[in-house]
This record gives C-alpha cells, structure tokens and sequence, in this order.
C-alpha cells in the first residue's frame, strides 16, 4: 500500500493526495542521522532524517499525538530536517507493508499556525487479523529553530508490536528511502514458523532461522496475547516494560 503526495509544496497551497504505483526500489535508503542531498529545481538540499525529534516537534504534533492515540497501539515516527528553503515540486511516498489497499481514508488536510497537516485511517492485516484503528499524520512545518528551518513529521499508529516494513520516501526513485520500523533488511516476523522455547531461566520466542526475538513485543498467533522478550531474548513477566506496559506473572500485557 503506498500513499502519494505529488507536490510539496507551500504551506499555504491547497495539495491533493492520491493514490500511487510508483516503486521507490531505485532510491537510496537512509540511515538514522544519515545526510542525504536531495537534487530539486531549486538545487541542492541536504536532508537529515531521525526516528526521533532532534529540535523539539510542534506542541500541535504532542496535542495531535495524543488526541489521537489508541489502546493497544502504538506511534512510529520519522523527521526530515532541512534549511535554505522550502521545498517545491518534489513527490513523496509512504507505506506500510500489511495495509489493506482499500481502507485508506482520507481524514482533512489543513493547515494550522506553522505548518500543512494530513491525516488519514488505514486497516493493516496481519497473520489473520484486521487492525483497523491505525492512522497517518504527515505534517509540513517551519521549526522555528535556529538549526533547522523546516522539518517534515511522519508519524503511523500501528498495532503494539507490530514489526512490518514501514518506510517514508521523499523525491521518488530518485530520492531517499527511510525506514521507520528497522531497516531495510527487516521483516515481520512470521507467527506460523516462530515458537516458543523454554529453558531453566526462563522462555523466549525463536525463528525459523534460529534467531529469537529481543527487545520488542510478540503476539501469540492462537490466543491473539502480547508478549514482551527482553534485552536477553526473555520474555518479561511481573514489571514493567521498556515502552512503560505492564505484563503479568504469566507475561501477558495486561491491558
């Protein structure tokens, strides 16, 4: 599933989002912090791009945040950084890997005091199941900020857990490809071939190829329960996770 902006363009403009086929496979993917040099009609704009904020966000972003937010998900985020100018004429992409093609809804694009807001509600559909409470903000914002001028906020509501590709690319096949759930070589783990293990400290999820799950949550294909493994590859009981949840004697996220 992948949604399109065609044009970036000035804060002010009335800006359409559609639907689009267009591969980003030729495009280079970027690292966290990574600089990339984005070629525009303008010249050239060398671009930061962060999972995390590297000036504070908008309190509008904190406010949209948290207004939107849904029990049993959780938000993914990626930053571009730039100065000298605002961007014109450049495309963007995103997508989620599991998102069903059908159930993009479009939410409003508008725009408030420093900056172009959208928003839409999407359904992603994992091992059998249909997640259909998560969200797309994008936002297009002057910071404000001596070190960055402008900055664009990608942010996704996906469910707690939830390991698919999630990339955020701007210029097309030309342009920059950022991951914002692992990079490039990760993908979701499959429920059907991972199993539980279990030895005297303790039980832990193992793949297929013999890798195990760690540091992230893991949600048991039969009983559709959360999981947390551990720094160690462990599965967390009675405290608190890394992500502030609670889980169980038995490890389950208590709800």
């Amino acid at each position: 599933m992948k949604r399109q902006l065609r044009t970036v363009a000035a804060v002010a403009a009335a800006v359409a989002m559609t639907m689009a086929s267009v591969m980003t496979a030729s495009a280079e993917v970027v690292t966290e912090g990574q600089s990339y040099s984005l070629n525009t009609k303008n010249g050239d704009i060398p671009l930061i791009f962060s999972r995390s904020p590297l000036i504070p966000v908008s309190e509008y972003d904190n406010q949209l945040l948290s207004a939107k937010s849904v029990e049993g998900y959780e938000w993914k985020s990626a930053y571009v950084y730039y100065n000298g100018f605002e961007i014109y004429d450049c495309g963007w992409e995103f997508d989620v890997e599991h998102a069903k093609e059908d159930s993009w809804e479009d939410t409003g694009a508008y725009v408030e005091a420093d900056g172009l807001y959208h928003t839409h509600n999407f359904t992603i559909s994992y091992n059998g199941t249909d997640y259909t409470q998560c969200k797309f903000l994008y936002g297009y914002l002057m910071s404000g900020n001596n070190t960055y001028e402008y900055y664009n906020s990608v942010y996704v509501l996906v469910p707690r857990g939830y390991n698919g590709k999630i990339w955020y690319n701007i210029g097309d096949e030309e342009g920059a490809t950022f991951y914002l759930n692992g990079d490039s070589n990760t993908s979701p783990v499959s429920q059907s071939a991972a199993a539980w293990k279990q030895d005297s400290k303790g039980w832990w999820v193992e793949c297929s190829d013999g890798s195990y799950l760690v540091n992230e949550w893991y949600q048991s294909p039969e009983s559709g329960l959360w999981y947390y493994m551990g720094a160690d590859g462990y599965m967390l009981t009675s405290t608190t996770t890394p992500d502030g949840y609670t889980v169980n004697a038995d490890g389950v996220w208590v709800q």
